[in-house]
C-alpha cells in the first residue's frame, strides 16, 4: 500500500468515527414555527380544520413538520401548509377519485408541492367546512 493511500484510509476512517459518534437530534417543529398560524384568520381556520379532522377517528394523529401540518391515520391523508390568508390542503388521493360536488379541488398530479396526494384545496372561510 502506498504512502497516499495509507493517508487517505486513515482520513476516511476518520471522518467514519466521527460521523458514526455523532449525537443525532431530531428536528421537532410546533405550530409556533409556522409564522402564518400566527395571524389571527389563519390560525382560525386551522383550528376549525382540526377540531372536525380529530373528531373523525380517534386513531387520528397530527405531526407537525417543517412545511406542513400532517393528519395521518396510518398515513398521511391530508396536509395543511398554511399560506398568508387560507390554508393549502394536499388531500392523499388520486382526483379522478374524487367527488367534488363545490369544485373546490384541483388536480395537483405531476407538480412539485409539499405534501402528499393529487388533490389541493384552497380552504379560505369556515363555512367551506362540510
Amino acid at each position: 500500500m502506498t504512502d497516499k493511500e495509507t493517508r487517505r484510509i486513515k482520513a476516511l476512517k476518520k471522518n467514519f468515527d466521527a460521523f458514526n459518534n455523532r449525537e443525532w437530534i431530531a428536528s421537532t417543529y410546533t405550530l409556533d414555527d409556522h409564522p402564518n398560524l400566527q395571524k389571527e384568520e389563519v390560525r382560525n381556520l386551522f383550528e376549525a380544520l382540526r377540531n372536525e379532522v380529530l373528531k373523525l377517528d380517534s386513531n387520528i394523529s397530527e405531526t407537525v413538520l417543517k412545511q406542513y401540518i400532517a393528519f395521518k391515520a396510518e398515513t398521511n391523508f391530508v396536509d395543511v401548509i398554511p399560506k398568508t390568508r387560507w390554508l393549502r390542503l394536499t388531500i392523499n388521493m388520486r382526483f379522478p377519485e374524487l367527488d367534488d360536488p363545490r369544485g373546490m379541488a384541483r388536480d395537483i398530479a405531476g407538480k412539485g408541492k409539499w405534501g402528499n396526494g393529487d388533490v389541493s384545496v384552497n380552504f379560505k372561510k369556515i363555512e367551506e367546512l362540510p
